[in-house]
């Protein structure tokens, strides 16, 4: 058994680029000349709704083992099946 899963380092690596990237992308400019950084969207403007929508529904949990890791759902074989191999 891994101690951290393959899915586990590959977001790491993925994070990894998006965290290299917020330390550089504004390098050299100081704060005094940063009027509005709106790299990742514009923070006055509201969630789009259907956004908000998917995450209430997908986030809040159906039962007290929602979140649980359960090895005894019938979909966790076929789910497998389509990992791809390691």
């Amino acid at each position: 058994m891994k101690l951290v899963s393959d899915h586990a380092v590959t977001s790491g690596n993925d994070l990894h680029r998006v965290f290299g990237f917020l330390k550089t992308y504004r390098a050299g400019v100081p704060e005094s000349q940063v009027l509005a950084d709106l790299t990742f969207g514009n923070p006055l403007e509201p969630p789009l709704p259907d956004l908000v929508a998917a995450l209430r529904t997908h986030v809040e949990p159906k039962s007290a083992d929602w979140f649980a890791y359960k090895m005894s759902e019938a979909s966790l074989p076929a789910f497998q099946a389509l990992a791809p191999a390691a």
